[in-house]
């Protein structure tokens, strides 16, 4: 079960590396986030707590059903203007997954 959700998860981390860099809503850039802030994230987190540390500006990247749970998983990124962002995966609402790229 945990190789099927870990497979299933980097499957979907796949699909935000590829579609990081497409806008949602016209809305791409999000206040500032941090390094601090992503240290605070801790798997197993729910959705409303990662937002609650981060803020509610995020892109949804993509989002699928899968697995023999029929499962969602669902990436979520939060993009700097200094072209550093932050991806986090969630399973149901469950953060499964975090990732960033030159967060200050």
């Amino acid at each position: 079960m945990k190789f099927l959700v870990q497979v299933f998860c980097g499957f979907l981390l796949g699909v935000a590396v590829l579609f990081s860099g497409c806008e949602n809503n016209g809305n791409k850039y999000s206040p500032t986030v941090t390094l601090a802030e992503y240290n605070q994230l801790a798997y197993g987190m729910n959705y409303d707590q990662v937002v609650g540390i981060l803020g509610r500006h995020e892109n949804k990247v993509t989002s699928a059903t899968g697995g023999p749970y029929a499962q969602t998983g669902t990436v979520y990124t939060w993009f700097n203007r200094d072209n550093s962002e932050l991806l986090c995966t969630f399973v149901s609402t469950t953060l499964v997954l975090k990732a960033e790229t030159n967060l200050q």
